[in-house]
């Protein structure tokens, strides 16, 4: 027998509800005391029943889910999977106890927030177990109110999973009356997820887009034309990248997943830097289609609906435009333009006029937002070579994150605030590496065969 559990991408965490219950008791280890529930949006519901004589656990869809709810139970173990097997009911003991194992069946690993550390997949009681007949505790669990100080019994699995992975199996165990005859419980599972990331890479003499973890495994070859792809940009589901197939710079869309290409840009100019929005309903890049010079464009995600971003009475004709870079918002650009003599980052709210973020004699370039909007990386010729600086955008303070011997540069911001950036290697070549802003030293290199380029984090 196999329970399956479904779920829903909220920030690092992704957190799903089996609902094994058509009544709802509190954990005898705290009677009485509320415990925290899964966010209503992200619960995939299924009403199942344990069966202590003979052993067996029965699950269906829970017909009254509505909502987010409804949704998710469109696709059972679509996300995540639950399985349980080697039942086994001792009456001289009073346990009834089983083997539960967790699959991963995302893109990306779970258990992990960045290579740096492992946190695991945590299955959390939510309520029960209960019995109309008798008494069932939870027995022997890994750890109660550590985490919600609340009597909140879970049981743990100190492993990363990466895509289809299936954990070790866990002995759960409960303690059953004589006369219970079944029994039903809420369970709900927690975890982080590690970033997925794409870019172009050297391979077999020309460059393609590639996607893969940060940690360096499950890497995936999503285009293999002869000409070059380069300069991708991810939404939840789709690469764009920008493609020499047709004698000049146009913009492709390939899946996440894999699978076929499409074109999005067919007129005789050349377009490049493409950007999706973080939702994937918007596309910007840049086109000399109207002067002759790079100016920044936006259009529907298939390439329809194409117009120019920018006024022109923001610099001149002459001056061109680069890097557009989506706020999580979707309505407002940071972007690369001379409008000031030199290279600077300017934010840009759509239908408005662009203002200076970061600039001044030297070149910065290369913006990318934080998830949450509050800060701006870019890249700065200050001190010489390329670093990776960050800017806070309620007080303008500006901090370097990368002081390396060679250049630094493309930094991109993953879903749960870590950056992964390019390094120049001083014997040739280019690495992958991350940091966490917020922690002071953290941070190494992503293990990829190769001379990588142009790195995005693939938003959660």
């Amino acid at each position: 027998m196999a329970s399956q559990l479904s779920a829903r991408r909220s920030h690092a965490a992704l957190f799903a509800l089996l609902l094994l219950a058509a009544c709802s008791d509190a954990l005898p280890s705290a009677p009485g005391v509320p415990l925290p529930a899964p966010p209503a949006d992200a619960l995939a519901v299924l009403r199942c029943t344990a069966q202590v004589r003979p052993a067996v656990v029965t699950c269906a869809p829970d017909g009254a889910a509505g909502g987010a709810q409804a949704t998710i139970l469109g696709g059972q173990g679509v996300n995540v999977r639950l399985t349980a097997s080697n039942f086994e009911n001792d009456t001289a003991a009073g346990l009834f106890s089983m083997d539960v194992t967790v699959q991963n069946l995302l893109a990306t690993p779970m258990g992990a927030a960045d290579p740096g550390a492992v946190s695991g997949v945590y299955v959390f009681f939510y309520s029960g177990p209960a019995s109309a007949t008798g008494t069932v505790d939870v027995y022997q669990p890994d750890g109660e109110g550590v985490f919600t100080a609340a009597g909140q019994a879970y049981f743990h699995w100190p492993e990363v999973l990466p895509r289809n992975g299936v954990s070790q199996p866990r002995r759960w165990r409960f303690s059953v009356s004589k006369s219970v005859q079944s029994f039903q419980f809420q369970v709900y599972v927690k975890t982080e997820l590690m970033p997925l990331l794409v870019f172009d890479l050297a391979a077999g003499g020309n460059r393609d887009i590639y996607r893969m973890a940060m940690d360096g495994s499950d890497l995936l070859r999503l285009t293999t034309h002869a000409a070059d792809d380069r300069n991708p940009s991810a939404s939840r589901s789709t690469v764009v990248f920008a493609t020499f197939r047709h004698g000049k710079s146009e913009i492709y869309s390939v899946p996440l997943a894999g699978g076929a290409e499409t074109r999005l840009t067919t007129t005789a100019a050349s377009e490049g830097d493409p950007a999706l929005s973080p939702d994937g309903l918007r596309l910007a890049y840049t086109s000399d289609a109207v002067v002759g010079v790079s100016k920044v464009w936006t259009a529907n995600p298939d390439g329809t609906g194409a117009v120019r971003a920018t006024r022109t009475s923001f610099g001149s004709d002459a001056e061109p435009e680069a890097a557009p870079a989506w706020a999580p918002t979707g309505n407002r650009l940071a972007l690369v333009a001379t409008a000031s003599g030199s290279a600077d980052v300017y934010d840009f709210a759509l239908g408005g006029v662009p203002s200076l973020l970061a600039g001044g004699t030297t070149a910065e370039v290369d913006p990318a937002w934080s998830p949450d909007g509050t800060r701006v990386v870019y890249t700065s010729n200050v001190t010489g070579a390329g670093d990776v600086y960050m800017l806070r955008l309620s007080d303008g303070q500006v901090t370097r994150l990368t002081s390396g011997a060679t250049a630094e540069s493309y930094a991109t911001w993953t879903g749960n605030g870590r950056i992964v950036y390019l390094t120049f290697l001083s014997g040739g070549g280019t690495e992958l590496r991350w940091l966490n802003p917020d922690v002071p030293g953290s941070g190494g290199v992503i293990p990829v065969t190769g001379a990588p380029n142009r790195p995005h984090a693939v938003p959660f």
